[in-house]
This record gives C-alpha cells, sequence and structure tokens, in this order.
C-alpha cells in the first residue's frame, strides 16, 4: 500500500486518515548535525505522535546508515562513532513490543562502519541499484520481528 498525493500535509494529517499496519521510521543523516540530546527529544516526540494516531500499529526505528569514509571526514558529524551514539539512543526506544529498532549497517557497512564506496556515488546515499537490497533487507528483518 502507498500513499499518494499527500504533498503539503503534515504527517500528523497523513497519520490521522487511515490505519497502518506498520509505520517506519528513518532518520536522516541531516538529522545527525544536531547536538543529541535536542535531536532525541524530537526523534521522541515524533515517536509519542505516531503511537497515539496509530495505537494498534507496529513501529520500525531504523538507525541512521552510515556513509562512505570520504564523507565522513568531509562531514565530521557523520563519523562512524557518531552515527552509532545517535543509533543506540533511538534502540532506547524500542520496546521489543510493538516498537522494534532495526540498524541497517549490520547489512551495509564495512567491517570499519562506512559504507563501501563502490555502493554510492556520493558517499552518502547508496546507488539505485542497491536500494532493492535495502528493501529486501528491512523486508526480511520485519518479517523476523513478526515470528
Amino acid at each position: 500500500l502507498s500513499d499518494q498525493g499527500f504533498q503539503g500535509m503534515l504527517l500528523s494529517e497523513l497519520l490521522a486518515q487511515r490505519e497502518y499496519t506498520c509505520v517506519y521510521i528513518n532518520l536522516g543523516l541531516n538529522g545527525a548535525g544536531y547536538p543529541i540530546d535536542s535531536l532525541m527529544r524530537a526523534y521522541q516526540e515524533l515517536l509519542i505522535a505516531v503511537v497515539r494516531t496509530q495505537p494498534l500499529s507496529t513501529i520500525v526505528l531504523q538507525g541512521v546508515m552510515t556513509v562512505s569514509r570520504t564523507w565522513a571526514e568531509r562531514v565530521p558529524y557523520c563519523a562512524p562513532e557518531n552515527l552509532r551514539q545517535i543509533n543506540r539512543r533511538i534502540q532506547r526506544f524500542a520496546d521489543n513490543y510493538r516498537i522494534y529498532y532495526v540498524d541497517p549497517n549490520q547489512q551495509f557497512a564495512d567491517n570499519q562502519g562506512f559504507l563501501p564506496k563502490e555502493m554510492t556515488a556520493d558517499g552518502c546515499h547508496l546507488y539505485a541499484k542497491y536500494t532493492h537490497l535495502w528493501s529486501d533487507w528491512i523486508c526480511r528483518v520485519v518479517e523476523e520481528l513478526d515470528t
């Protein structure tokens, strides 16, 4: 099921329109540059709003995906250590009953915590040809949560 035609609509309005089985929350890299405490307060407010408007849905919190070494060197707040800290804080919101945390870096990071350079042109976004791996991975992980 895909939502279309919601340009200009607030998330709260979209969530109030129908009941969802599952809601995915994926914090982007831009948020990683904010002070972590204020970022987590905003994240928690978002999560509370989703729980209130979707009381029967499963909520999947996805950790922030890592970036290439080159990108992390240019954008210090994207260093693997910072992203791991953010992801640990996001993971604390999971209750493993209704709210789950999944970490894309288990699938996409190399052994040093970076996105392999062959998977990205700009250092922070997957090439389109790899997005199916991301989609397949998250579907598999969520399916495992249901069992």
